[in-house]
């Protein structure tokens, strides 16, 4: 989206309601591929702090929160290997 400015406002939140907001979904993406929601709800933060999208101070606060949570899950997976 940083060089092709085709990424509207809603499709970032759509994105972020469907794969990241959604409990179940996110529950899957959690079990399944721990890395790839690190990186979903990375890059939608990069968008907000690049003035990419201009997300609801809610929506960039539950990102941080799930970002944090995700972060820790990792290390923990990580320090029992």
């Amino acid at each position: 989206d940083s060089t092709s400015e085709i990424m509207e406002d809603w499709m970032y939140q759509s994105v972020t309601d469907r794969f990241i907001l959604d409990e179940d979904n996110r529950q899957w993406i959690q079990e399944n591929n721990p890395d790839a929601l690190r990186q979903i709800t990375s890059r939608l933060l990069e968008a907000v702090e690049r003035g990419m999208w201009d997300a609801s101070d809610d929506t960039v606060e539950a990102l941080k929160s799930i970002f944090m949570d995700n972060d820790a899950s990792l290390e923990r997976m990580n320090d029992r290997s």
